[in-house]
């Protein structure tokens, strides 16, 4: 089974980036204000029908597709 695109930045020194990355994505979702549209203080809702639905699974499938093709790969830092 192939890696998660995330899952290759833990593969970059020692320590890596993967547990940070996943933090810092995770305090900003759980911090973020979902509910009801009506409501101003709101960032995000529920998708109201299927149309806008497929609109953000076509973004989410951009996204992977896009990180399939980028190499994750470390490559050496030049120090100075």
């Amino acid at each position: 089974m192939p890696r998660r695109p995330l899952e290759r930045l833990n593969s970059c020194g020692p320590a890596g980036i993967y547990d940070q990355v996943c933090e810092a994505l995770t305090n900003v979702a759980t911090k973020m204000p979902m509910g009801v549209w009506l409501d101003e203080n709101n960032v995000l809702g529920p998708l109201q029908n299927k149309a806008l639905f497929d609109i953000v699974a076509g973004q989410v499938q951009d996204a992977e597709d896009t990180v399939q093709r980028r190499d994750f790969s470390c490559q050496p830092c030049a120090v100075n």
